[in-house]
């Protein structure tokens, strides 16, 4: 399936239970809270499939006009390879301007 068939858009409140579930999957400790409290903090994406099942996240803060940071770049075990990343990572940067960003990453 190529990129086009996946939309990029806000976090809904009604996408944490799929976006914890993604970090689940990954094996990364958040909780729903901490989907919650980082979303309100920030700005957070998803990249949804053709039925709207949430398959990738991605979040972003602002640090004044200047600097920013992103993390929980999640693409779906199943869906990784697709170009997902990238398309959240594209999104990313274009919302947060010319900022210099700094990336929160696992090894």
């Amino acid at each position: 399936m190529g990129t086009a068939a996946y939309g990029i858009r806000a976090m809904a409140e009604d996408d944490i239970g799929q976006a914890h579930a993604l970090s689940q999957a990954v094996r990364w400790p958040h909780r729903p809270e901490d989907w919650r409290l980082l979303r309100a903090a920030g700005h957070a994406i998803v990249a949804t499939d053709a039925a709207g099942a949430v398959v990738g996240t991605g979040l972003w803060w602002p640090y004044g006009s200047n600097v920013g940071s992103l993390g929980l770049v999640i693409v779906a075990p199943d869906r990784q390879g697709a170009g997902i990343g990238r398309r959240l990572m594209d999104a990313i940067l274009a919302a947060a301007g010319e900022r210099t960003m700094l990336l929160n990453a696992t090894v």
